[in-house]
């Protein structure tokens, strides 16, 4: 019973320190094109000022005085609250993102087996071998994505390529698809993917993996503004 009083009281006690936080007067501060140094002196003592809101505050007014054109009626919490509201929606595309990639990635593997060229006399194509595995434990009958081949020490992107099928990849098995595409041998990106001595990386871009179930994993396009 004492243990519980105890906790109880140390409860009540964080709340009350919540509740009793009080706001500092320079959030209401009105910024000018003469004061900015003077009002984060003030911001950078004040105890009432976290260090959260500091360093918003400090990424904040170098990027509202880059972009606007006046400081007129603009306070200390306004360049807060922007920056906040800027780097949620960053933290939030990003975590969705992961998200989804993570998505994919624990559903369907990924593997690109081999690139070979295959010239006739009909024109010259390059057929590259990719390798999937189900890990889903159904069957999937639609994969849609994008392989991205960039230069591995740069970075820079050289060639992508639009993988879509309908094949059926079993659960909890592999699919081997080859796909072929067009090579241009005057064009200076597709040598280079030919070039053996060239160093390279890929990258799976997946954008729809469909389910027997008709249930899907996808990419959705951002709203337009």
């Amino acid at each position: 019973m004492k243990k519980y009083l105890l906790f109880a009281s140390l409860i009540a006690l964080i709340l009350v320190s919540c509740d009793s936080k009080k706001d500092s007067p320079l959030l209401n501060e009105k910024l000018n094109d003469r004061n900015l140094y003077e009002v984060g002196k003030k911001l950078s003592e004040d105890a009432l000022i976290d260090l959260f809101d500091l360093r918003y505050y400090q990424k904040g007014i170098v990027n509202f005085v880059l972009n606007k054109d006046s400081l007129k009626d603009v306070t200390v919490k306004n360049i807060i609250d922007m920056q906040k509201a800027k780097e949620k929606s960053i933290i939030t595309n990003e975590l969705l993102t992961a998200s989804k990639n993570l998505e994919f990635n624990l559903n369907l593997g990924f593997k690109l087996a081999k690139l070979s060229p295959a010239d006739n006399t009909e024109g010259q194509m390059n057929v590259i071998t990719y390798q999937f595995f189900n890990k889903s434990g159904q069957d999937i009958n639609h994969v849609k994505g994008m392989v991205k081949i960039l230069d591995r020490a740069s970075n820079t992107l050289i060639k992508q390529f639009p993988v879509d099928f309908t094949d059926v990849v079993p659960a909890d098995k592999g699919l081997q698809k080859n796909m072929p595409y067009l090579h241009d041998n005057s064009n200076q990106r597709d040598q280079i993917i030919r070039n053996p001595q060239a160093l390279l990386r890929f990258e799976w871009h997946p954008e729809l993996v469909e389910f027997a179930d008709g249930s899907k994993i996808e990419v959705v396009a951002p709203a337009a503004n």
